[in-house]
């Protein structure tokens, strides 16, 4: 099986010890998405219902305790959640890769092994309270699935809880994909289920297109070289009326930001020093053998390492990001198709609401999760402490030792010609021939 659900750690979950009760202004807002409304079923719900799940996505660190009844509570990045963690808790060493499969007890956090993409997923009749529990947290999150809550967020506030739920009973996913359909069912994973009702266009048709969507705003292309352990290599944004929405709760403006103020976000975060989950995965990459390739960067340890010494003390400036599409769509940006969404409505609503067989739910296989996922990991299970973001979920059915993931992370060198090489040798300098500080 390509992918398999990741337990909680033990000793993570002993981390998370807090009285649950319920924070008034959370509660108030849960009342809220259940109230029918004059505006239900309305593009303006909708809107409303995105707006506020951005809000309460990005509550500062600062007033969690108050909102959320304790400090861990809402959205996390697993670096941020980590950060807290320390803070907390100064004599526990916990890693950041050890807290991707945090989420509470109703969903299951999986990843497929093959591309490390990962995905929650909730089964049963009661998806509202499924997203609610998601927000109430701890639930470690990326910026990509900040976008495809949003618009579940928008959906539940213009259906209402009822008619949200006979839509959305039975399987519900929340993905790392924005930008592509799931075409098999039984790897989800690799989609965005709602894409049926996304439809791509260029940047500067996304306001005028429609007054919500998606966009990604990519950062340099060398930004894995130079934060091997970052997360900040792009973001992905809820867009309503030209203003972009990131998932950044040290930043979150309620008025949103322009696409050049996120971009510079991305060009603050490329030229920040090596902190310590880039120190981390160096670190890792030195014990690696020599002869391996890496899976994603496509070069030995050796290699990678002269790599990021070169790039450590590179510097960029917003024109030096790829420019935004303009002439093309190039599935970067995408606005939601009300008109046909509300069609997919209608027809729900018609059959009684009780049929899956319509656009959204082919998109969703109906198997249990033993089917899609094989055997799970021991309950033990917890992720070695040196794993990047790209090679943190190796296809083991015991707990993982440092040596056996060493062993999964890098295929045997292929054997090359000497004029190969001496190509390959001449690329290398080129390659890292950059002045330090500037980029040619």
């Amino acid at each position: 099986m390509p992918a398999y659900v990741i337990p909680v750690s033990s000793h993570v979950q002993a981390l998370f010890q807090f009285s649950k009760d319920p924070a008034p202004e959370l509660e108030n807002y849960f009342s809220e998405l259940g109230e029918p409304e004059p505006k239900r079923g309305t593009q303006e719900a909708f809107i409303q219902g995105v707006k506020k799940f951005i809000a309460m996505a990005n509550v500062p660190y600062s007033q969690r305790q108050n909102v959320f009844g304790h400090k861990f509570g809402g959205l996390h990045y697993n670096t941020k959640l980590k950060g807290l963690l320390m803070d907390t808790y100064p004599k526990v060493k916990v890693e950041a890769s050890a807290l991707y499969n945090i989420c509470p007890p109703l969903w299951n956090c999986a990843m497929n092994v093959n591309n490390s993409l990962r995905i929650l997923v909730y089964r049963g009749d009661k998806p509202s309270v499924a997203l609610k529990e998601l927000l109430k947290g701890p639930t470690v999150i990326d910026c990509a699935m900040f976008c495809e809550l949003s618009f579940l967020y928008g959906t539940l506030k213009m259906l209402g809880e009822d008619d949200f739920n006979k839509c959305f009973r039975g399987t519900l996913y929340v993905t790392q994909i924005f930008a592509y359909p799931i075409e098999d069912p039984k790897l989800p994973e690799n989609g965005n289920p709602m894409h049926p009702f996304l439809l791509a266009c260029t940047s500067s048709e996304l306001g005028p297109l429609s007054r919500v969507g998606f966009a990604y705003v990519s950062n340099n292309k060398h930004y894995r070289y130079k934060h091997p352990g970052g997360l900040s290599s792009g973001e992905a944004c809820v867009v309503i009326e030209d203003k972009y929405f990131p998932f950044d709760p040290d930043l979150y403006k309620p008025i949103g930001l322009s696409r050049s103020e996120v971009g510079g976000l991305l060009v603050s975060a490329f030229n920040e020093g090596h902190n310590s989950d880039d120190l981390a995965v160096i670190k890792a990459y030195k014990k690696y053998p020599k002869p391996k390739i890496h899976p994603y960067f496509g070069i030995n340890p050796a290699q990678l390492i002269e790599r990021f010494k070169t790039f450590s003390s590179l510097t960029i400036s917003i024109d030096d990001l790829p420019p935004p599409s303009s002439e093309s769509s190039d599935n970067s940006c995408f606005y939601f198709n009300f008109e046909k969404f509300f069609e997919w409505v209608r027809q729900m609503r018609n059959q009684s609401l009780d049929s899956v067989g319509n656009e959204l739910l082919k998109n969703r296989a109906e198997i249990s999760m033993q089917d899609l996922y094989g055997p799970q990991p021991d309950g033990s299970y917890s992720f070695p402490p040196h794993f990047s973001p790209f090679t943190e979920c190796m296809p083991l059915k015991s707990p993982a030792t440092a040596a056996q993931v060493t062993s999964a992370l890098f295929k045997p060198e292929p054997q090359v010609s000497t004029d190969q090489k001496q190509n390959d040798s001449n690329k290398e300098k080129s390659f890292c021939g950059l002045k330090q500080g500037s980029l040619k």
